[in-house]
């Protein structure tokens, strides 16, 4: 493992990365992009800079942490990655989300629907953005924070009923999920409502 730790440096532009770098730190810096990635990079920590856009990511990469930067959109996620944090941008849409993700932390965006949670994923932060609806949550799921969001009545009734009981509110939110579709089938028409610690080091986050 080669790690490469540039945290806090006031570094506005990153030289080319070697090659072999496996672990990238670089957040708190005053960066607005980054350089192409190693190929075989693990782990990325940017959080805290200026970044508007990240490069591709390789397709070795684990963990991702890009929080409190001025994204609004992310690329394509890599099959192998684990653990996502990002918070505080301006996303309004997260791309597909690899089956092997078990940590998802997006809250304080601008999102208004969230993908297809893989089955994987045992904790989920979405606070603070503009979700109408929820997606089903998977059976994994141990931690989920989803407060200050435009959730319909009917649905927030549902995660107020069950905030301390989390089972009871993945099977209350998955089985409020399959009436409202089959009640737009019955309709033959939209309606209004659409379906909508961790384990790795903080200095990632």
């Amino acid at each position: 493992m080669v790690v490469l730790n540039i945290i806090g440096q006031g570094l506005s532009v990153l030289p080319p990365i070697p090659d072999n770098v496996t672990e990238l730190l670089c957040g708190n810096n005053n960066l607005t992009e980054l350089p192409p990635l190693p190929p075989a990079l693990e782990k990325l920590g940017c959080s805290r800079n200026k970044l508007t856009a990240l490069p591709d990511l390789p397709l070795t990469l684990e963990a991702l942490g890009c929080n409190s930067n001025e994204l609004t959109a992310l690329p394509v996620l890599p099959p192998t990655l684990t653990h996502l944090w990002c918070s505080n941008n301006q996303l309004t849409a997260l791309p597909n989300l690899p089956p092997t993700l078990e940590v998802l932390s997006c809250s304080n965006n601008q999102l208004t629907a969230l993908p297809n949670l893989p089955p994987t994923l045992s904790v989920l932060s979405c606070e603070n953005n503009q979700l109408t609806s929820l997606p089903d949550l998977p059976p994994r799921l141990s931690r989920f924070v989803c407060i200050n969001n435009r959730f319909p009545p009917d649905l927030q009734a549902i995660l107020d009923r069950y905030a301390r009981n989390l089972p009871q509110l993945i099977i209350s939110v998955n089985q409020y999920n399959a009436q409202k579709l089959k009640l737009r089938r019955q309709m033959g028409r939209n309606i209004a409502v659409s379906y909508t610690h961790l384990t790795l080091p903080t200095i990632l986050r």
